[in-house]
């Protein structure tokens, strides 16, 4: 698509929203067009409303695995990729993400090297084990990275970074009701805040997606803050 027509091409994609909020496919263009326009983060809202109206299109999966990736949500990203390759068995798209997040994992052991050499004359610097948390729960080392995680929401509860995180952590290993009690902690003080809306539409409350995709939308228009 050319560049130049992007902008029109959104325009035109949130308007049909606007008039047919129920076909998947202008959700679809407008989140195809955002990242057209590399703006990957935007378009993650278009992706998992077209997702969850027509769960069938291997498209739609593939889409929003990728833009998660490309945001830096390599958890999230994978996860969801693993889950969808399961409805989808063979799909390229969604085994490239997988592979991709797949060999950055000696990346990851890089950083759990570096934060651990770094963690032996500063044990209590919440971001340092905030970073080897997400390492290790990027290569599977669920019970080293909860470890960590909790330890630093311990030592910086406020840190909203790692708050989000912890939400993440106890989402995954099944603590749902204290997920939602550590992200609505989030909420009552930063309401606006597009990475907790945006955790809360994915992991908590999927089924209120579709409430919530206006919120978002405008969260994410109103900060700079990457999700």
């Amino acid at each position: 698509m050319d560049a130049g027509k992007l902008p029109q091409a959104l325009k035109k994609a949130q308007l049909g929203i606007k008039k047919f909020p129920k076909d998947s496919d202008y959700q679809a263009l407008a989140g195809f067009v955002l990242t057209e326009m590399k703006q990957y983060r935007k378009s993650i809202p278009y992706f998992v409303e077209a997702s969850r109206m027509k769960p069938d299109d291997p498209q739609f999966a593939e889409n929003l695995a990728n833009a998660l990736m490309q945001t830096g949500q390599i958890v999230q990203a994978l996860t969801y990729a693993e889950k969808k390759i399961e409805r989808f068995p063979n799909n390229r798209e969604l085994t490239r993400v997988i592979d991709e997040i797949q060999r950055q994992g000696e990346n990851w052991r890089s950083i759990i090297q570096f934060t651990t050499h770094k963690l032996a004359s500063d044990p209590d610097n919440a971001e340092l084990l905030s970073k080897r948390a997400r390492a290790y729960q990027s290569i599977g080392f669920v019970e080293e990275s909860t470890r960590d995680i909790q330890r630093a929401y311990e030592l910086a509860p406020k840190n909203t970074t790692i708050a989000l995180q912890m939400t993440i952590n106890l989402h995954q290993t099944g603590d749902r009701a204290q997920a939602i009690n550590v992200l609505n902690n989030i909420l009552e003080t930063d309401p606006h805040n597009p990475n907790a809306l945006l955790q809360s539409a994915i992991l908590i409350a999927p089924e209120n997606v579709p409430q919530m995709i206006p919120a978002l939308n405008e969260a994410i228009a109103q900060t700079d803050q990457p999700l």
